[in-house]
C-alpha cells in the first residue's frame, strides 16, 4: 500500500509544483504593482519636496514662504486671499494652473512670469522631475489637505467611502 501512495504523489509532484509556481509568479507580479505605485509616490513626493517643499506645503491655508499648493490645480495664480506676499506680475498674469501651466511656470518660472518673485528658484529642467511634481500634485487634489502621498490616503480622504 505503501508504494501505491508514493506513485499517487510522484505523479502529483509536477502539477503541484506548477500550481507553486504559478501562485509566486502571480503574487511576485501584485507585489511589483504595487511597489511600483509606491515607488511613484516616492518619486513624486521627493521631486515636490526637492523642488518646491522649501517654500510651499500641501496643506489647506498653511501658507508660508509661498502659498499653499493645496487645491492649485485649476485656480486662477494670485488668488489665495489669506496669502499676502503675491508679486503684482503673478496677480495680474491671468494664469490658471492647469498642468500645461504648471509644467511650463515650474521649468522657468521667470519665462512665464516676470517678476514673479520666486526667487532665487530658477526652475526645473528635467522634464521628467516636472512630471513627478505635476502628477503628485494631481493625486494630492484627492487626498485632501496635507497629503502625504497620494497612494497612502485613506478612503476617507479621497472621498471614495
Amino acid at each position: 500500500m505503501q508504494k501505491l501512495d508514493f506513485a499517487i504523489r510522484a505523479r502529483q509532484a509536477p502539477r503541484t509544483l506548477w500550481l507553486s509556481l504559478m501562485v509566486a509568479l502571480a503574487a511576485s507580479l501584485t507585489m511589483a504593482t504595487t511597489t511600483h505605485a509606491a515607488e511613484d509616490d516616492d518619486k513624486g513626493l521627493l521631486a515636490f519636496n526637492g523642488a518646491c517643499g522649501t517654500c510651499h506645503t500641501l496643506r489647506d491655508g498653511d501658507n508660508r514662504l509661498g502659498p499653499t499648493l493645496h487645491g492649485i490645480m485649476g485656480r486662477k495664480a494670485g488668488a489665495i486671499t489669506t496669502y499676502g506676499n503675491y508679486s503684482t506680475s503673478l496677480k495680474d498674469s491671468g494664469l490658471n494652473w492647469d498642468e500645461a501651466t504648471l509644467d511650463k511656470f515650474i521649468e522657468n518660472p521667470e519665462a512665464v512670469v516676470p517678476g514673479n518673485g520666486m526667487k532665487p528658484y530658477a526652475g526645473t529642467a528635467d522634464p521628467t522631475v516636472r512630471a513627478q511634481i505635476i502628477g503628485f500634485l494631481k493625486a494630492c487634489e484627492k487626498c485632501g489637505s496635507g497629503c502625504p502621498a497620494p497612494k497612502k490616503c485613506t478612503p476617507s480622504e479621497t472621498g471614495t467611502d
